[in-house]
C-alpha cells in the first residue's frame, strides 16, 4: 500500500516560511508584482484570491 499525505495548512509540519516564500515568488513571476513587503493586516481576505485581488487592482 502506498499513501501520500498532503499538509497544505502546516498542521503536520511547520511549512509557513516555505509557503510564504514560494507564494511571493510565484506572485511576482505571474503578475510582476512584488508582495514581499505586503502589510497583511490591510487585506480583508488573506486567501490566494484575496491577496491577488488586493494587490492586482492597486494603482
Amino acid at each position: 500500500m502506498i499513501a501520500v499525505i498532503f499538509d497544505i495548512d502546516g498542521t503536520l509540519t511547520n511549512t509557513t516560511k516555505v509557503d510564504y516564500k514560494c507564494f511571493i515568488k510565484a506572485f511576482k513571476s505571474i503578475f510582476s508584482i512584488d508582495i514581499s513587503n505586503q502589510n497583511w493586516s490591510e487585506l480583508t481576505n488573506v486567501t490566494d484570491w484575496g491577496i491577488t485581488e488586493g494587490n492586482s487592482f492597486k494603482a
